[in-house]
């Protein structure tokens, strides 16, 4: 289910943080042969500390 963008992380979207992420990235997907593999590819909090305590939905394996 989506959800909105913590406000923390709207006051960290300048654009110099956003490219060094990006070029950051880009090096992680060449460095482990993911480029052209987006299957490979997951969406997760990087910090393992929710941004939103509120959220109540969780998308994993079962078992």
């Amino acid at each position: 289910m989506p959800e909105g963008t913590a406000e923390i992380r709207h006051k960290s979207m300048v654009s110099e943080r956003t490219k060094i992420y990006f070029g950051v990235l880009k090096g992680v997907l060449t460095e482990n042969n993911l480029l052209d593999k987006p299957m490979f590819i997951w969406n997760m909090d990087e910090t393992l500390a929710s941004l939103s305590p509120g959220s109540t939905k969780v998308l994993a394996r079962k078992g």
